[in-house]
Formats: C-alpha cells, sequence, structure tokens
C-alpha cells in the first residue's frame, strides 16, 4: 500500500471530512498529543447500511479514539448537519471544517491569501467564504453561530402501536401499488391480533408483511428515482449545472452494474405510472427469476406465519417473533438478496426446531421424599 508522507506521530492538524477515516488505524498512526484534531461528527452511513443490514455509526467511540491518542486536543461539530439547516446543502462541509482549522492557528496563511484562494477559483465564491467563516465563527465562538432553521423534512417518528404501524403501511401501500393491495395487507395482519403473541407478535408480523409486498421491483425504482425527494436531494448535494448518471443492474440485461444516461429520468417517470400492471400478465418483469423469488416469499412467509400461528403459546413466543421477523433481515437486490434469502430459510429451519420442541419439564423440589430418601 502507499506509504504517507507524513512519518507516524508528527501530524500538526488533522482536518476529518469523514470520521471513519479519520478514526482508523492508519489515521492514528501519525497523530500524536502535540495534533490538533478538526473533525465533522456526521458519519455517512457505509455500504453496509445501503445493504440494509443493521448498521451502528459508532459516532461516540470513533471520537474517543481520536481524543485519546490527541490528549483531548479535538474540536468535532456535525457540520453537514448544520449546513444542511442553515445554507440548504452540504457542499460546503469541507470548506466550514477548514474554517474551524485556519481559526485554530493551525494553517500558516494569512486570512486574505485564504479569502483570495476561493475568489481565484471562482466557483460558488460567496457559499465558500460564507461557509469559510462559519467555521471560524464556530471555533471561536460556537454559541454565537447563526441558528439552524427546523431541517426540510423531518422524519416521522416510528409508530409506537399496531395502530399507528398499520396506518403508515397502509399509505405506503397505497402509495406503492394501489388500496387492494392494502387490504390484502389489512386482512392478513387481522389474523394475528387477538392471538397469544399479543401486540408485539402482530407489530412484527405487519412489519415483515409490509416489508415482502413492497417489493422495490423496476416500477419501484422508477418511482423514486423520478420522484421530486431524489430531484431535490440532487440540488441540495451538488452544484447548479451538475450532471448525473444512474449506475444500475436491470435484470432484463443482465446481472452486470451499468452506467446509464441522466436522461432517463423522464422515462423512469412513465414507466413508476404503469405500476398498475405490476405482477399481471402483461408484466414484462414478471417472468425473471428475480421477481418470480420475491412473489414465492410472500406466499411462504404466509404459509409460515400460519405454521406459527397453530403452535404459538407463552413459552414459545420469543422464538415465534424471531421466525415472524426473519424477512426483515432479507435486503439488498439481486444475487445479493438471493443469498440472504438462502441464509434466512437455514435460520427458519433452526428456529422452527426449536420453535416445535416442547421445553424441559420442570421439576420441583419436594423436601419429604429427600428425607425419605
Amino acid at each position: 500500500r502507499p506509504q504517507p508522507r507524513v512519518a507516524r506521530g508528527t501530524a500538526s492538524l488533522l482536518v476529518g471530512c469523514d470520521l471513519v477515516s479519520s478514526a482508523s488505524t492508519e489515521a492514528l498512526e501519525l497523530l500524536s498529543p502535540a495534533t490538533l484534531a478538526v473533525l465533522n461528527s456526521h458519519v455517512t452511513p457505509t455500504a453496509e447500511f445501503a445493504l440494509g443490514k443493521a448498521y451502528d455509526a459508532q459516532t461516540d467511540s470513533r471520537l474517543r479514539r481520536v481524543e485519546a491518542v490527541t490528549a483531548g486536543n479535538l474540536q468535532a461539530f456535525a457540520v453537514e448537519d448544520y449546513l444542511r439547516a442553515v445554507m440548504g446543502g452540504t457542499q460546503q462541509a469541507n470548506v466550514m471544517l477548514l474554517g474551524m482549522a485556519y481559526q485554530s492557528g493551525r494553517l500558516p496563511l494569512a486570512l486574505a491569501s485564504m479569502e483570495a484562494a476561493f475568489r481565484i477559483n471562482g466557483v460558488q465564491v460567496a457559499e465558500n467564504l460564507y461557509a469559510f467563516h462559519l467555521g471560524r465563527l464556530a471555533a471561536a465562538d460556537r454559541e454565537a453561530l447563526p441558528a439552524a432553521a427546523a431541517p426540510r423534512s423531518a422524519s416521522e417518528p416510528a409508530p409506537t402501536d399496531l395502530a399507528g404501524l398499520k396506518a403508515r403501511h397502509v399509505a405506503q401501500l397505497e402509495t406503492y401499488q394501489d388500496a387492494a393491495l392494502a387490504q390484502r395487507y389489512l386482512d392478513f395482519v387481522a389474523k394475528v391480533e387477538r392471538t397469544a403473541g399479543g401486540e408485539a407478535f402482530a407489530m412484527t408480523v405487519a412489519s415483515s408483511y409490509a416489508r415482502l409486498l413492497m417489493i422495490k421491483d423496476e416500477y419501484e425504482v422508477a418511482r423514486l428515482m423520478a420522484g421530486g425527494a431524489m430531484q431535490t436531494m440532487l440540488e441540495e448535494t451538488f452544484a447548479e449545472g451538475y450532471r448525473h448518471r444512474y449506475l444500475m443492474a436491470p435484470p432484463l440485461l443482465g446481472s452486470r452494474k451499468r452506467r446509464l444516461p441522466g436522461w432517463l429520468q423522464g422515462m423512469f417517470a412513465v414507466l413508476g405510472r404503469f405500476r398498475g400492471i405490476r405482477n399481471t400478465w402483461l408484466d414484462p418483469f414478471a417472468y425473471t427469476g428475480e421477481r418470480r423469488r420475491d412473489l414465492a416469499m410472500i406466499g411462504h412467509y404466509e404459509q409460515l406465519v400460519d405454521r406459527i400461528l397453530a403452535r404459538l403459546n407463552r413459552q414459545n413466543l420469543p422464538t415465534g417473533l424471531a421466525l415472524a421477523a426473519l424477512p426483515q433481515e432479507v435486503r439488498g437486490y439481486g444475487h445479493v438478496k438471493a443469498r440472504q434469502w438462502r441464509e434466512a430459510q437455514a435460520r427458519e429451519a433452526a428456529l422452527w426446531e426449536t420453535f416445535t420442541t416442547p421445553p424441559e419439564p420442570v421439576r420441583l423440589f419436594d423436601p419429604h421424599m429427600d428425607e425419605a430418601a
């Protein structure tokens, strides 16, 4: 691997735009108690998160690692979150960190030289200068920073009861397909209500079943790609005049990912409107092996829940919950999803054996019998 130009333990300043890289072993080897670390404490999700697996950003533990090596000589700020609220985007995140580092006195450059560099570059000069001085202010007096506005699209809190969960899923299913699919969901969830599993089991089934019904197929991907949320994200992330492409692996074109031109966004809008033919004989995607597997997963889960309900009791409820939650472990696309589905089936077999095995009888201590013996 390429060797760093900075010798171990000799770095004077670390400007950490990515906390994961900043807290890596390779980066920490370059630091010492004399190093000042200026870090963005916002963690961008990794590929593990993108594949839908459980993901822990470990922000606190990463910050503690850097703090330990630098003997507390650390400035951390969630720059991306702040700029998204104040400036409507995160393009100037690195510039704001640079301002924090400059204000610390570790950059041996005149202020006029720094400002001139932004003007000479000629790209978003006003925005970069503003973010740079916000960084200086964050380092000098964080309480004096302009108040951040509320996020534009704050996510709704997760439902805490079955009624709220069903209401959310019904709205999602109607947007995904239609009222008929939402009714199918409600009819199935109604079977598990008022059973030995109680609300916890019903909520687990409701979440898993909704996930299975909302297959991330070609129509859904097209609807999301052409939606307003995607356009807003692009405009907030990239400067005016950007060009974008799509990296996709359409099943009809094979499993290899291909770079597709950005003008396909218009075609996505058209394809998304054809979701009414989804899984009918008119649907050309319904004949692919991937779609047949996704539909088989729905039928398999419906049968599994029926089998669970026939044997569910208070003793095997924990295992029943684990069985009901298995679809939530199957994520991703293509071969990734196929592999996770095989792993889920193997786990299901082991859990089912535990679920159907009667518990060991409880042996009570009888002092009279012991005395007689």
